[in-house]
């Protein structure tokens, strides 16, 4: 399958911005917006690995061995490295090791009970809930796919956005799979009509994705206008406040406007409007993106822990040092330990029989995903 360099691109600056929100909210409060890029290129990945590869057999089995290898490592290297540290009771590290920190809002009704069970409050992993939406994407869209067909991807996928924006307006958390599923949708729509048969060229691409683009551009307009409109009477109010949490209908302006991006993107790869996205350290970046997303707030704890706050300049040298930091353990992650893990990969490849003419796809390194 050819690779898509410049979705590595958009990869390096989602999370690069992800970090910049977390150490200066204040003044980078959009930056919290890139986690739905990330779901939008995650939900394209997946579903086109599945629509292409669903009839291979034991697919399943070689699909959650190449999602575990991908994903798992650090992440419990993460964990069983702060609960030997004692950062960490085993009641709150329990759901993290499970993927259950954002469960607890499913309860929301029962709150005593929620409180007791999955309500973890741990600022250093509280940013894994991504991961948690992520993997709980993994473990139920294969099998959806499997039950409908592939070619019911498409409804599949709009039913799933209309069911996330229902939710939210429910006043469930924004944290949550059926709540926060507008990108891993959107995603799995835009493989649903450049996974078919016929979509073999680059005009025929272009071709199919054109109507979705300008669907999305209406939506975002409309939505667009409601939130001016809340600004105007006072219920919104950007940049200082911004929380996407207080704002519904944003989540969904959020989501279509990274479709768009990741559409135009995967139709027009290799166009030379594109070659900032084709540089080779922000392609680097994005190739250690997941290990940026999963250490940084680690490295922030670290760098308090250690930086007296009454250094001249403190708050400058706080970032530049986590956001160094997290650069550089990000890289020594994916050299030692995460690249070589990603060769057993091999031993569980989706073909047995010889290979299909190649088709574009996204790039196959993760966020907060992750690749193939």
């Amino acid at each position: 399958m050819r690779r898509i360099p410049e979705l590595d691109g958009l990869r390096g600056l989602a999370a690069l911005a992800v970090v910049l929100f977390h150490l200066y909210l204040g003044v980078f409060p959009f930056g919290r917006a890139a986690v739905d890029l990330f779901f939008v290129l995650s939900g394209f990945l997946i579903t086109g690995i599945v629509i292409d590869h669903i009839d291979e057999p034991r697919f399943l089995r070689r699909f959650y061995a190449r999602r575990s290898l991908r994903i798992w490592p650090i992440y419990y290297l993460s964990l069983v490295l702060l609960l030997a540290a004692g950062f960490v009771s085993w009641r709150m590290w329990l759901p993290f090791a499970l993927y259950l920190q954002n469960t607890g809002y499913y309860l929301m009704p029962l709150e005593s009970l929620r409180g007791a069970i999955f309500a973890p409050d741990w600022p250093l992993m509280n940013h894994t809930w991504s991961l948690a939406v992520e993997e709980q994407f993994y473990l139920i869209w294969p099998g959806l796919i499997l039950l409908t067909g592939r070619r019911r991807v498409g409804v599949l996928a709009v039913a799933c956005l209309a069911g996330s924006v229902a939710a939210r307006l429910a006043g469930y958390p924004h944290s949550m799979l059926i709540t926060r599923c507008d990108g891993l949708a959107l995603g799995a729509l835009l493989a649903a009509v450049l996974h078919r048969p016929e979509i073999v060229s680059d005009a025929a691409r272009r071709a199919a994705v054109r109507p979705w683009l300008w669907a999305a551009g209406a939506l975002i307009a409309m939505l667009g206008l409601r939130l001016a409109w809340e600004m105007r009477t006072g219920r919104v109010r950007i940049p200082l406040d911004f929380r996407l949490d207080d704002a519904p209908a944003e989540v969904l302006c959020v989501s279509l406007i990274s479709f768009v991006i990741v559409a135009w993107t995967t139709v027009e790869t290799g166009h030379r409007r594109l070659a900032p996205l084709r540089w080779k350290p922000l392609r680097d970046l994005g190739t250690i993106s997941y290990g940026v997303y999963l250490y940084h707030a680690l490295v922030l704890h670290a760098v308090q822990s250690l930086l007296p706050h009454a250094t001249p300049g403190y708050q400058a040298l706080e970032g530049l040092l986590t956001l160094v930091g997290s650069l550089v353990v990000a890289a020594i992650s994916w050299r030692f330990v995460e690249r070589p893990i990603l060769k057993l990969k091999d031993r569980f490849d989706y073909r047995t029989a010889p290979s299909e003419p190649s088709r574009p796809v996204a790039a196959s390194f993760p966020l907060a995903v992750a690749g193939d």
